[in-house]
């Protein structure tokens, strides 16, 4: 789920979805697509109408070759190609985290 458009290489409209958040609350799916994140491309990303922040799930990381582990309030992601880490500390309920600037560390 994605909140910003910026990112979607094509936007498909959808009427009538919603995904649930944990608190029972919903959003309303107003598109489905393909990102484009610096060099990492994936499908089927739903735009999420008020959504403030942009949500990636881990199995679509998982799905591109990513490798995702949580440890201590720090998640850290490793690529197989091209080789690259990057690791995050845990801030409220999330891990932010800002492809489009990663560098390796």
């Amino acid at each position: 789920m994605i909140g910003d458009t910026n990112t979607f290489l094509h936007l498909t409209q959808v009427n009538g979805v919603y995904v649930v958040f944990g608190g029972k609350d919903k959003g309303r799916i107003i598109s489905r697509d393909t990102i484009k994140v610096g060099e990492l491309i994936i499908d089927d990303i739903a735009l999420v109408k008020g959504l403030r922040h942009n949500l990636i799930s881990i199995n679509k990381l998982c799905d591109k070759g990513y490798e995702i582990n949580f440890k201590d309030g720090i998640c850290i992601g490793k690529a197989k190609y091209p080789s690259k880490t990057s690791s995050r500390k845990r801030y409220g309920n999330i891990y932010p985290l800002n492809v489009q600037s990663e560098s390796t560390h």
